[in-house]
């Protein structure tokens, strides 16, 4: 409930909810526009819990400001067909200089963390062989929004090749994996102890399996950004979640 708002709307529409007063209502409006895109747990939509989750990591864990969701690409970038479940900006300093990864992402819920890794390298592979269009979809969707103007003036200087910095950003790639524990255990404490063993055991074991794919796919060249998180029912709960969060939201 409180990441929806940031991810449906962008920082600019955001800033015009705060300075109208609207911030209660901005949540509350965002999940009223991922129910008109489609139902919960929708693949494609915006609306399935992968699709969230990930952007929700790119944003809190690797520090990546979003450039677009899944729902803004399906609506302001419906037009590109897009295989992005996310854009994010990544600024980063190698050997004293500034510069910038735009990492496009996949996200998979499965019940079996092999599936998921597939089903994630299967997305990647459709993005980089379609990088032009990507590069064109994300390259139109932001210059053509309505953003205050410093903010305009830096995205077209961080994104658009200029004399003072020649390089076009990197691609790079985010992906979210969630997956079926399948661990029972009697107590709290002896679960906690034991998903934590059987993650890093999961991790371990498909660690290889993820670089065997990469280069298969010949997408070694790229940084990757693996985010894990496992669930009791993986198919199931990512369902229930979705359904939980915009079935309780209703029109007026």
């Amino acid at each position: 409930m409180d990441c929806a708002s940031m991810y449906v709307y962008n920082r600019t529409q955001i800033k015009d909810f705060e300075d109208r007063n609207k911030v209660r209502s901005m949540g509350v409006k965002a999940l009223r526009m991922m129910q008109e895109n489609g139902q919960p747990d929708e693949r494609g939509t915006g609306n399935e819990l992968g699709e969230m989750l990930l952007f929700t990591f790119m944003e809190g864990a690797l520090h990546a400001p979003k450039l677009l969701s899944k729902v803004e690409i399906v609506t302001a970038g419906r037009q590109y067909n897009s295989k992005s479940d996310s854009v994010h900006l990544l600024k980063r300093k190698v050997n004293g200089a500034i510069n910038y990864q735009l990492v496009f992402g996949a996200s998979c819920i499965k019940g079996d963390i092999q599936s998921c890794i597939d089903n994630a390298f299967s997305v990647l592979a459709d993005i980089k062989n379609g990088r032009r269009n990507e590069r064109h979809m994300v390259d139109s969707t932001l210059l053509n929004r309505t953003y205050d103007d410093e903010t305009t003036a830096r995205l077209r200087q961080i994104l658009i090749p200029n004399r003072d910095r020649s390089m076009a950003p990197d691609m790079a790639f985010g992906v979210f994996v969630g997956y079926t524990l399948d661990i029972e255990c009697d107590d709290n404490d002896a679960f906690r102890e034991e998903a934590v063993t059987k993650m890093r055991d999961d991790i371990k074991r498909i660690a290889p399996y993820i670089v065997q794919r990469a280069n298969e796919l010949r997408l070694g060249m790229h940084s990757f950004y693996f985010y894990f998180l496992p669930l009791n029912n993986a198919e199931e709960d990512k369902r229930q979640i979705m359904s939980n969060l915009l079935g309780g939201v209703h029109n007026e």
